[in-house]
């Protein structure tokens, strides 16, 4: 068993290196690898990933200009990834990666394919907490799934992710690989986990960034017939 885990990283000069560092330490008794995908960022993080990741091993570095957004850093890091299992880590560590290891380990003890989180404690703002359960409830209806949120750290088996199409640009790719899944005839597998307080920096959500991920919802919804790859 072993693990591809992407870390998208857009303006993170103040979480990155301890993102790197906690990772590293977590993981090191599996196979892994870590994809670190450094979106566009204008401020130290490019320099100081160079820095952090030199002469180590089982690290991958991409990094563009300009921005590109969540989801398009996530493609690229997918498309990387080599290992039998994937997953997801913000590099502000409010998923710890002590509860990537937990729930690596309870994937590959129950032959898992899709392992989400089911936060029971979050760290939110009291603004975030109310955005997040307004657009978890409008996608559950919209979608007709129940999950508890949608953007959780999961754990998928590759082989399966790689049989999804994507197809949007407008932050809606963990609403993508979720329902990929789901049109594959996978079952969704869940888990109680925390959600930690950011570690530094600042919070990526905006009213732009909520526009986008309705609006892009919404598109999403029209086109799933061409979500999975013929």
């Amino acid at each position: 068993m072993s693990l591809s885990v992407i870390i998208p990283a857009y303006n993170e000069e103040e979480c990155i290196s301890k993102c790197i560092v906690d990772t590293q330490r977590v993981l090191s008794d599996i196979e892994h690898e870590i994809i670190l995908v450094n979106d566009g960022s204008t401020d130290g993080t490019d320099p100081i990933i160079r820095q952090d990741i030199q002469n180590k091993d089982k690290v991958v570095y991409l990094s563009y200009t300009p921005n590109r957004g969540y989801s398009h850093a996530i493609r690229k890091g997918l498309e990387k990834a080599t290992k039998k299992y994937v997953s997801i880590i913000d590099a502000d560590l409010q998923y710890h990666p002590q509860e990537l290891l937990r729930m690596y380990h309870y994937v590959t003890e129950r032959n898992i394919s899709f392992l989400i989180g089911e936060p029971e404690i979050k760290y939110y703002s009291h603004i975030r907490s109310g955005i997040s359960r307004v657009y978890n409830t409008f996608i559950s209806y919209l979608f007709n799934i129940s999950i508890a949120d949608v953007n959780s750290l999961k754990i998928m088996e590759r082989k399966y992710v790689e049989r999804i199409n994507f197809i949007q640009d407008h932050e809606v790719i963990n609403l993508e690989l979720l329902l990929g899944f789901i049109l594959q005839g996978i079952p969704i597998d869940k888990t109680p986990i925390t959600v930690e307080k950011r570690v530094a920096g600042h919070s990526k959500c905006s009213l732009g960034l909520i526009y986008r991920t309705i609006y892009g919802s919404l598109v999403f919804r029209s086109s799933m017939h061409r979500l999975l790859k013929k």
